[in-house]
Order: structure tokens, then C-alpha cells, then sequence
């Protein structure tokens, strides 16, 4: 993903060999945390370092979770735009 021809990871996907890890970068927030919780996301972390929420999906949770997952890459692209100015 990039913007301007210059690289834009507000979103990252990492395959494993069981699972599929996706790194969110966003800023550590409640509200953020709270969605997660609320939908039961396999989250492992929060990247201090990078800023990202890790979270792990197995085979058929993208389908399952597209709906949280749409909304927190949105805020990520959002939030990566503001960023650039």
C-alpha cells in the first residue's frame, strides 16, 4: 500500500503457517481496546514500538469478523492520512 508512490502500512498481514497475523497501526485507545474485546478478536498484543494491534485470525474468522476488521483498517487509513500532513 502507498501513497504518493512513498509506502503507507497502516496495515499489515503476516501469514503463519495456521493463521493469518494482521498488524493494525492505530493509537492505543479505550474505545479501540472495547471494540476488539466486544468482538472477540484473537488479539496478542499491542505494539508499543510500532503502534500496531496485533491480532491473529484463523482460516474463516476474516468472514466472521469482517465487519470489526473493515472498521479498524478505516481508522488506520484515516489516522495514517492525518498523520502525512
Amino acid at each position: 500500500m502507498a501513497t504518493n508512490g512513498q509506502p503507507n502500512n497502516f496495515v499489515q498481514f503476516r501469514p503463519q503457517k495456521n493463521a493469518l497475523r494482521v498488524e493494525v497501526r492505530l493509537p492505543q485507545s479505550q474505545e479501540t481496546e472495547a471494540a476488539i474485546e466486544a468482538s472477540e478478536l484473537d488479539v496478542m498484543d499491542y505494539d508499543k514500538r510500532w503502534g500496531r494491534y496485533r491480532l491473529r485470525l484463523s482460516k474463516g474468522e476474516i468472514v466472521t469478523y469482517s465487519e470489526v476488521l473493515s472498521e479498524l483498517v478505516k481508522k488506520a487509513y484515516l489516522a495514517a492520512g492525518k498523520a502525512d500532513e
